[in-house]
């Protein structure tokens, strides 16, 4: 009998070992570190084949080899051998990874209707698998699965379909399903009944474009924890764009700029191939100011209790009402004085500074650093937007911080950190596993800021 797992083991060794019916090694090599990239959930206690969604920021790839084997035995009409199982959980493997790896799971506003959406990426990705192709498992094309439904096969494009981008092949079907239903309405009135033209219509947010209720497209299988459908129906949970934190932006950068880089180094007809597949992330311009203050007001609500000590009140007894004051946090800033971080970038921060530790009665104490730590900063130079700085040079920040502890007992409940990044960054524990803010400016070190993210500081940079 099968060890079915060792053969799911074998599938995760993607871009590591060859196999036959696979690509070559050489363009298989992104597929392994997308596999790092993920949280790998093997889920037997629901009837699913594989499915990825953002959670708890990670990107989870949730499959069920046990049912993908009983699927993939009713579709051959008999017990597969081990090389086509290692195909089956290959393809698989590499269909969910390329909608991580092609910014799937981000919503795109003009193209809402996330079912369309899910089933036109599907097609176009199962094209580019060459293990499902060695299979020679039965296709079914969009504009068949809209029409009349099925629980079969894998979605391929249409001959139409073929040469389209994703957002062609989208905006293909959704004038492909309004004909469709003004055929029906056509025929409704034809046979004397009041027609229902748009009745199962439902319209994109922002396009307005008709994309109709799909009711032959399975639901999203995380949800249902259940599938039906073609094999990849339903494996796609997206997100708006508005919903993409900080850390999990990162770990979505790090992917792009991977599969980017394999496309223009490794390229091949496979990899060039994926650029008609990817979604064009349109990612909204948060202000580091907003993000700034948003860090400060969370950290910032600490409440205390001032009690009066006056005589009882002769007539009821009892002490006097307490007052409640807010009572600031504690706010310890740095600022990078080295020569890469411009002046009009430490007077834009400078000035932001001092309205913040003003308006939330803030205890602050602000230093400048390069390799060692200055005065303490006087706050009507920030006031003016204006910091004069006598230090320039190159930056330590870890050995700067060894020097602040040694000279001030008291640790603040915050810290904000200015600089371009330039310079290794300490870890929570350094901190003291306070709160911490990265702002960068505009040209600064996309590996400190990934550093940081991954430390789960807030990160905010100072754009031209």
């Amino acid at each position: 009998c099968m060890d079915i797992y060792n053969v799911f083991e074998q599938a995760k060794e993607l871009g590591v070992s060859t196999f036959k019916f696979g690509s070559n090694l050489a363009e298989e090599t992104i597929f392994n570190f997308l596999l790092q990239k993920v949280e790998l959930v093997v889920d037997t206690q629901h009837d699913i084949t594989a499915y990825v969604t953002i959670s708890n920021n990670n990107i989870q790839l949730v499959i069920n080899p046990e049912y993908l084997y009983e699927m993939l035995e009713d579709i051959l009409e008999t017990e597969p051998t081990e090389t086509q199982l290692l195909a089956f959980y290959r393809g698989l493997f590499k269909h969910e990874l390329l909608h991580c790896a092609l910014n799937h799971l981000i919503s795109d506003p003009k193209r809402s209707n996330e079912k369309l959406a899910n089933i036109v990426m599907d097609a176009l990705i199962n094209r580019e698998i060459p293990e499902f192709k060695y299979l020679n498992i039965p296709r079914v094309t969009p504009e068949e699965l809209i029409l009349v439904g099925t629980n079969e096969g894998l979605l391929f494009p249409s001959e139409k379909g073929e040469g389209l981008t994703w957002e062609q092949y989208y905006d293909f079907l959704v004038q492909f399903i309004k004909d469709k239903e003004k055929e029906n309405g056509n025929k409704e009135d034809k046979e004397g009944n009041k027609g229902n033209e748009g009745e199962d219509v439902e319209s994109g947010e922002d396009s307005g474009d008709s994309t109709g209720k799909l009711k032959n497209v399975a639901d999203f299988q995380g949800q249902t924890q259940k599938h039906s459908g073609t094999i990849t129906e339903g494996d796609l949970k997206q997100i708006t764009e508005n919903e993409v934190n900080p850390m999990m932006d990162e770990t979505l950068r790090q992917i792009s700029e991977a599969i980017e880089e394999a496309i223009q180094t490794r390229g091949s007809g496979f990899l060039k191939s994926l650029y008609k597949i990817k979604v064009q992330r349109n990612k909204p311009v948060v202000n580091w100011d907003k993000t700034l203050r948003r860090f400060v007001q969370h950290g910032n609500g600490i409440l205390s209790k001032d009690y009066s000590f006056k005589r009882r009140d002769r007539r009821t007894d009892l002490p006097p009402g307490a007052k409640y004051i807010l009572k600031g946090s504690k706010i310890y800033i740095l600022i990078d004085s080295s020569g890469s971080v411009s002046d009009r970038n430490l007077q834009k921060f400078g000035s932001e500074i001092y309205r913040l530790v003003k308006n939330y009665q803030m205890e602050y104490k602000i230093w400048t650093y390069t390799t060692e730590i200055s005065e303490p900063v006087d706050i009507r130079q920030l006031k003016r937007g204006n910091l004069e700085i006598t230090q320039r040079g190159g930056t330590d920040l870890r050995n700067a911080l060894k020097e602040l502890k040694e000279t001030n007992k008291e640790m603040p409940d915050m810290w904000v950190v200015l600089t371009d990044g330039y310079d290794d960054v300490p870890s929570p524990k350094e901190f003291g596993k306070k709160r911490v803010m990265y702002i960068f400016t505009s040209e600064h070190s996309s590996a400190s800021k990934t550093e940081a993210a991954n430390y789960k500081y807030e990160v905010a940079v100072i754009r031209k």
